[in-house]
């Protein structure tokens, strides 16, 4: 059987007879991302919905009008993802170092916090009828902070019986505004993680699919995995030691100002064991030790581009 490189580089030569037609459409809805906006600020929430991957098109309506606002990426196609972790991304970004007992409770706390501030917090969902994000909890999560106040969300979907996963009370909240885009772009990165059978060969995680996980975390979760990979880069090549001690990377972050307390940086390292980046074992002196689950050869081109930012 092939591998995935394999089967790109074969695609890759054949030839695109509707790529100046695609491009046209491209830079039609391109136009109308003033318009969104513009609806987002009047507490309209934006759905996209349509033939084709819409990906590119929410990446860059987020570059171009969110780049200089708090926003959140959330890649509904990601199979691990799991939603409480993006609503700890959300407290630990507001500094909060409260216990909750239920990703409701958290939920909750996000609303009031937005409700009574003038603090406006953008959520990007990718596919948000994605595999991780379909079911009712996470969408009746999705729908009360889509209905807070000065917190907007914009999202695409994929699936032609999308609208069947919301009833009335849902929907009220969320207060979509449909808009048809039929971009006929391949789902390529949609289709770049586990669920492919190319991906499951090896089960190691490709470069491709790094790149889109840590698009999808907070500024301090990015810098979390740096100093995790900067500290296994460090580590000779043959060595087969432990990783390194959760109190150590603790101390790290803390000096960083990654994370206010141990809590903040459990749930961030949990939501790197979802994604399959990190290993976790405990020593024989009782510690516990963490270490990356993507090879060397990734996380040093990963963090090249990062210094050549």
């Amino acid at each position: 059987m092939l591998d995935l490189q394999a089967v790109r580089s074969g695609l890759s030569s054949v030839p695109d007879k509707h790529k100046s037609h695609r491009q046209n459409l491209h830079a039609q809805y391109v136009s109308l991302f003033p318009r969104w906006h513009l609806y987002m600020e009047h507490g309209f929430n934006i759905l996209l919905h349509g033939l084709g991957s819409k990906r590119q098109l929410l990446e860059e309506f987020r570059q171009q009008h969110l780049e200089d606002e708090l926003h959140l990426v959330v890649n509904g196609y990601f199979p691990g993802l799991q939603f409480k972790d993006v609503l700890c991304q959300v407290t630990d970004e507001l500094g909060c170092s409260t216990t909750f007992r239920t990703p409701g409770d958290r939920c909750q706390y996000i609303c009031d916090y937005y409700s009574k501030g003038n603090d406006v917090l953008y959520i990007v969902v990718h596919s948000i009828d994605g595999i991780a994000l379909r079911n009712d909890k996470v969408q009746g999560y999705l729908s009360a902070l889509a209905g807070c106040k000065n917190i907007y969300v914009i999202a695409s979907s994929d699936h032609i019986n999308v609208p069947t996963m919301w009833d009335g009370s849902l929907l009220a909240q969320f207060n979509w505004l449909w808009q048809e885009v039929h971009s006929l772009a391949i789902y390529t990165e949609e289709t770049s993680y586990e669920n492919s059978i190319m991906v499951h060969q090896t089960g190691k995680l490709v470069y491709t699919a790094l790149v889109h996980v840590m698009e999808s975390l907070t500024r301090n979760g990015r810098g979390i995995f740096k100093l995790l990979a900067k500290a296994e880069l460090q580590r000779d090549s043959n060595d087969a030691g432990q990783g390194m001690a959760f109190q150590d990377l603790y101390s790290h972050c803390k000096e960083a100002f990654l994370v206010s307390s141990d809590q903040a940086l459990r749930a961030q390292l949990t939501e790197f064991l979802d994604h399959k980046l990190l290993k976790q074992k405990k020593g024989r002196d009782g510690v516990e030790y963490l270490s990356l689950a993507v090879e060397r050869q990734i996380v040093e081109r990963y963090l090249s581009t990062l210094d050549d930012a």
